[in-house]
């Protein structure tokens, strides 16, 4: 009987605290792209991470161990020695929404697509893809938007000149984003363009 009576009051003393809300949900870290999104086996490249929540990145985690991705703060201007008055301090702003890191591939790595996730302040992201080719890579140059031959442009907009057999990294940044390219070919040579 003691044992019952006991029970109840613990049930009715638990059943009268109360209730408590839990606070804001942390950020959740969210990775949303890369650029460029890819590499030549055995190289390095700079790429440009965009997401949310993205507070003090630290590190790129891959799901093949033959990669590392070293974070590159960016790097504060220095102050003008000469000037009279010194710099202002640099404001707070918004969180970043970007990143730059260094991808290294290994020699190792076979072709493909890797999984690949930011980690920072709030943990770890989701997963993006990188790929991984055989071909050497170039990003497109931002003055590609038109067909004439760089040979014949005088100024402004001209078509990228690369080799046959380039992965050329490029993104679409309006809804009317045209980028054009131009190689060396010879009569009845065959090319094929993977997009």
């Amino acid at each position: 009987m003691r044992r019952l009576l006991g029970c109840a009051v613990l049930a009715l003393g638990v059943g009268s605290l109360p209730a408590q809300n839990p606070g804001p949900p942390l950020p959740a870290p969210r990775l949303t792209s890369l650029f460029p999104c890819g590499a030549q086996i055995g190289t390095a490249v700079e790429v440009l991470v965009t997401g949310l929540d993205i507070d003090e990145p630290k590190e790129l985690i891959f799901t093949h161990p033959g990669f590392t991705g070293e974070y590159l703060p960016p790097v504060e201007p220095k102050p003008d020695p000469k000037a009279k008055t010194p710099a202002p301090p640099a404001k707070k702003g918004p969180p970043p929404t970007t990143a730059k890191f260094k991808i290294t591939v290994a020699k190792n790595v076979a072709v493909g697509a890797y999984d690949v996730r930011i980690r920072g302040k709030f943990g770890v992201s989701n997963p993006r893809l990188f790929t991984v080719g055989t071909l050497p890579e170039v990003n497109e140059s931002a003055d590609n938007d038109d067909a004439v031959r760089p040979e014949d442009a005088k100024s402004g907009p001209k078509a990228q000149r690369i080799a046959l057999g380039t992965t050329v990294n490029g993104f679409f940044s309006a809804g009317t984003d045209v980028d054009y390219t131009v190689f060396a070919g010879k009569a009845g040579q065959r090319v094929i363009a993977s997009c």
